[in-house]
């Protein structure tokens, strides 16, 4: 009974820490992300244009944000391709399930 607790907190440690390897690993494998810099939500407002970075079904995307380019957004993956032909429903998809993870700026 009482390693019940140790048990309970030690698969908690772990389940976290695997999920936090599994988003670096596939953060570093990202090369659209090599050179870039993180900015704050502050930061954001100061720059015009900047790099959203999604984790969307277990893989990372990236959709630019460009205050003077007058274009829909469009989530790209780290090969560069585009997630889907048409960006209206699919890009309502991406927004509504992917998770935000934080803004970049090139270097």
């Amino acid at each position: 009974m009482k390693l019940r607790p140790f048990f309970i907190i030690s698969l908690l440690f772990l389940f976290c820490t695997a999920c936090a390897d599994k988003e670096l690993i596939a953060i570093e494998d990202c090369t659209t992300l090599n050179n870039v810099k993180r900015i704050s939500e502050a930061e954001k407002g100061e720059v015009c244009i900047y790099l959203q970075v999604y984790r969307y079904q277990s893989e990372i995307y990236t959709v630019c944000e460009c205050c003077v380019c007058d274009k829909a957004p469009m989530a790209v993956n780290c090969e560069n391709l585009s997630l889907c032909e048409f960006p209206e429903d699919c890009m309502i998809d991406f927004f509504a399930d992917a998770d935000y993870l934080y803004s970049v700026v090139e270097l």
